[in-house]
């Protein structure tokens, strides 16, 4: 096998890796791992590796690619999600069907401006502005602040947040934007 192309996550598309041959033979070598090569086709067919092992040896090899790949964190506090998963956004609007937005570290803009936002309403959703409100994640809480909205980010109770005055909720809260339709709820994925 030369490589994975697709590793799926419910949770984001962008958790897929791919193994380059280069990269897979040097580390099946450094690792004892025994591997053979299969003759070219006819037909000019790139080479193929044949893993003995199957799918096990293809996990480590695969582990052992994004290990030597990773890079430690520089600068900045650490924004670690508790054991129980990462943190992520549910919308629960309609047009969202439980749409979920991982956080990654930087915060998510949530407004009808695809070109800033993450998770984007449709022109015309009553009460959402282009730049709504954003969520980050520090110290196992979810931080939300509204960014001078026009209609304004609510709590579940109906409080209306301040704007630019940051909120922290625990996973399991909501909030909602402009209208109760609009509802996000914050997870543990």
């Amino acid at each position: 096998m030369i490589g994975i192309s697709t590793a799926g996550s419910k949770l984001d598309s962008n958790l897929f890796y791919a193994v380059s041959v280069s990269e897979v033979l040097p580390l099946l070598d450094k690792n004892s791992i025994p591997y053979t090569l299969a003759p070219e086709t006819k037909s000019g067919g790139s080479t193929m590796l044949y893993v003995g092992a199957g799918a096990a040896v293809l996990a480590v090899v695969v582990i052992a690619a994004v290990v030597l790949k990773k890079k430690p964190a520089q600068g900045g506090a650490e924004q670690r999600a508790p054991q129980g998963g990462a943190p992520v956004l549910r919308s629960m609007a309609p047009q969202h069907g439980g749409m979920v937005v991982q956080l990654h570290g930087q915060p998510v803009q949530i407004g009808r401006d695809g070109a800033v936002c993450r998770l984007v309403y449709q022109d015309g959703t009553p009460g959402v502005s282009g730049r709504h409100c954003q969520v980050s994640f520090d110290q196992n809480q979810f931080v939300v602040t509204d960014l001078n909205s026009t209609y304004g980010t609510f709590l579940m109770n109906g409080q209306k947040l301040s704007a630019d005055v940051p909120y922290r909720l625990k996973a399991g809260g909501s909030f909602y934007v402009g209208d109760r339709a609009n509802m996000i709820r914050l997870e543990l994925g």
